[in-house]
């Protein structure tokens, strides 16, 4: 049986937990934007062998003042493509953008396990992942544990695989 090895623990395929149960991304399209061009930078996130593997719902709302608005959402459970999407999202943040969402962790954390952040559409669009915080994707991890940091999150779906 494979073993592998996180943080000092010894642990077998068989007896490891997901870390993550869910991701859920979502994102707005305003009434002044292209809605395939914000559903792309929702794509653009993922790995490119999975982007297919993606399906996002389409809700038509309202506006304060009464200008459409499109809310995208998806919710994926399949752990190879949490797997994949929590690696890419890892490798493809700056290495300043990993040191403040280390320092920043639990506070982008809730009561109940789940990590919130939030990635620049505009960034996404043209292929790269960069924390954001007007007009973002937004990216709810719902996590089967408490840990120390989001390094370990990465490091825990890896041996899942």
């Amino acid at each position: 049986m494979e073993k592998r090895r996180l943080h000092g623990k010894v642990y077998t395929r068989k007896g490891l937990k997901r870390p993550i149960s869910y991701v859920e991304i979502s994102l707005f399209a305003h009434a002044t934007e292209d809605p395939k061009k914000a559903l792309k930078a929702a794509r653009n996130i993922f790995p490119e062998q999975y982007i297919s593997d993606v399906s996002f719902t389409r809700e038509n709302l309202w506006g304060h003042h009464k200008n459409p608005i499109i809310l995208f959402r998806t919710l994926i459970k399949r752990g190879r493509i949490i797997n994949a999407f929590m690696e890419n999202l890892f490798e493809e943040l700056e290495a300043t953008e990993r040191e403040s969402l280390s320092l920043d962790f639990k506070r982008c954390m809730d009561g109940e396990k789940t990590l919130y952040l939030r990635l620049d559409k505009q960034k996404a669009f043209l292929g790269e992942i960069e924390l954001g915080h007007s007009d973002p994707i937004h990216v709810k991890i719902n996590l089967t544990s408490n840990p120390k940091s989001f390094k370990e999150i990465v490091d825990s779906t890896n041996l899942i695989r």
